[in-house]
């Protein structure tokens, strides 16, 4: 089964910006990356692309992340992948009632999006085929 998943990155760092899309480019499974560096462009992609993945790296408020779990749960049914500075448990807990379930730790854990990814799609199959 080929895939081409569309993934957005909202990062206002370019070099961060430009290692994930190197990053995301050796997935198979990825067929075209998008980049927002706010969360106003983000939205205007959102709005007139669907997308499969979204890899959210900036700090954001708690209003715009529900706003992003609603896009991701009812409007276009998305992925979210947080990237935190901030690996302490009390954020994880914080979000995970939403259905948060994938954070990544921007220090130690970047070269580990590839293998989420790949997992994500294995487990969208899945769900795809027992609706089937």
């Amino acid at each position: 089964m080929e895939t081409d998943l569309t993934v957005l990155i909202i990062e206002n760092n370019q070099i961060i910006s430009v290692r994930l899309a190197e990053i995301l480019s050796e997935v198979n499974e990825i067929g075209l990356v998008l980049k927002a560096d706010d969360f106003i462009k983000a939205q205007i992609l959102l709005s007139s692309r669907k997308v499969d993945v979204i890899l959210l790296c900036i700090h954001i408020s708690d209003a715009e992340i529900l706003e992003l779990v609603t896009i991701c749960n009812y409007d276009q049914p998305c992925s979210l992948i947080i990237l935190s500075n901030h690996p302490q448990n009390f954020y994880k807990e914080k979000y995970k009632y939403l259905g948060l379930n994938y954070w990544i730790d921007k220090a130690n854990d970047f070269d580990l999006i590839p293998q989420l990814i790949d997992q994500i799609t294995k487990d969208t199959t899945k769900q795809l085929g027992s609706r089937l």
